[in-house]
């Protein structure tokens, strides 16, 4: 499948996405944010894929179609799974502070600078699980989130693919 092909297949699938989304509780405000990010993120990505490809920047359109695939894989997850946008925004949150950490024991930086967004980060992940009332302790990567939205297959077959490209 070509990278135009799949952008446009992502915009059918995003359609369908959305008609869901707008059918669904919208109790989360952080499960319809998110969505709505992901989506408006699908479309200006595919959008850049249509204008790289007709210009015959194949490489470079192989790379944002990886994005492209991440986003879809998360937004479907959302739209069929009420807690997978909340979990997703967890796990994001709290990698995140595992990533500033191992920066700062890697490079040996004084931590003074990063304590705030530390604390801040920790404390909205606190909350959301507090709120959200979840003590789950899930590895949301791409995989998961591709599996969690039943779509293994394009996982295999598109995003392996394009991974190459990385």
């Amino acid at each position: 499948m070509t990278a135009e092909n799949l952008a446009q297949d992502c915009f059918r699938r995003l359609q369908l996405a959305l008609e869901d989304a707008s059918a669904t509780d919208k109790k989360s405000d952080e499960r319809s944010a998110f969505v709505y990010r992901h989506a408006v993120t699908i479309q200006r990505l595919a959008e850049d894929v249509m204008h790289l490809e007709a210009d015959g920047n194949h490489y470079s359109s192989a790379i944002i179609v990886r994005s492209i695939l991440e986003c879809l894989f998360n937004l479907v997850a959302a739209v069929e799974h009420p807690n997978f946008a909340v979990e997703k925004l967890i796990w994001e949150v709290e990698d995140e502070v595992k990533k500033i950490r191992k920066w700062i024991e890697t490079t040996g930086e004084d931590e003074t600078g990063f304590e705030e967004t530390i604390k801040d980060l920790e404390s909205l992940s606190s909350s959301l699980r507090q709120k959200y009332n979840t003590s789950a302790q899930l590895n949301w990567n791409a995989f998961e989130s591709s599996r969690r939205a039943g779509l293994v297959g394009e996982y295999r077959r598109e995003y392996f693919i394009y991974s190459k490209a990385v």
